[in-house]
């Protein structure tokens, strides 16, 4: 008797990051297809998703003075689960200029949230998560990034910060050029100590 072929297994998580010129080629198009786009502020999501590896609920609940241009770092407040941390981290110079641009731009200094969806009256609506899951999917795809793995979601932005962080090297306190710590990224993404903390190397370290 014969049998059927065994279908493919999935690909495991770790597997799903954009590599750099994937993830160039996605900003590029964004950039230049946002005035057309339904979320005006699609672009800067994004930006923000890739350079900070931010889960998309703190992206989404972000406030305009968590951006702090004169010490170079956002605050990334972290949502009521546990395992999800407040901390700190650099405004790398591409989201540096393209937040300064928003903020010249829109002025959302008054703003309840950075990203809202809508104005209502005077009062700004912030944008729901639910529809940034599909837009960036859709997004990536006209990008002509087709991945074998399924598409491209919100997490896979995360995972490709973290892929480019633990594949990156620092300068140490005698002036060495040494990688990047797990640690280091573990408090940069948010990780609660404990075996989510303990697997983070394994997890993310794709470029490894």
């Amino acid at each position: 008797r014969r049998h059927s072929a065994i279908p493919p297994q999935p690909t495991p998580d770790t597997e799903k990051y954009l590599e750099v010129e994937e993830a160039a080629a996605l900003i590029e198009f964004v950039r230049h297809r946002q005035r057309h786009h339904a979320n005006p502020y699609i672009y800067e999501i994004i930006m923000v998703l890739l350079y900070t590896g931010a889960r998309i609920d703190e992206v989404m609940s972000m406030r305009p003075d968590q951006i702090d241009f004169a010490a170079g770092t956002i605050m990334i407040e972290g949502s009521k689960n546990a395992s999800s941390k407040s901390r700190r981290v650099p405004l790398w110079p591409p989201l540096r200029q393209c937040l300064a641009d928003f903020f010249a731009t829109h002025r959302p200094q008054a703003w309840p949230y950075l990203f809202p969806v809508r104005a209502k009256g005077s009062t700004l609506i912030w944008r729901k998560r639910r529809g940034i899951y599909g837009t960036i999917s859709r997004l990536a795809e006209e990008a002509g990034i087709k991945k074998p793995n399924g598409p491209v979601t919100h997490h896979w932005l995360r995972h490709t910060f973290s892929a480019a962080r633990l594949s990156s090297v620092q300068l140490n306190p005698m002036g060495q050029l040494v990688p990047v710590p797990p640690e280091t990224v573990r408090l940069e993404l948010g990780h609660a100590l404990g075996g989510e903390a303990r697997a983070l190397e394994k997890v993310y370290s794709h470029a490894h």
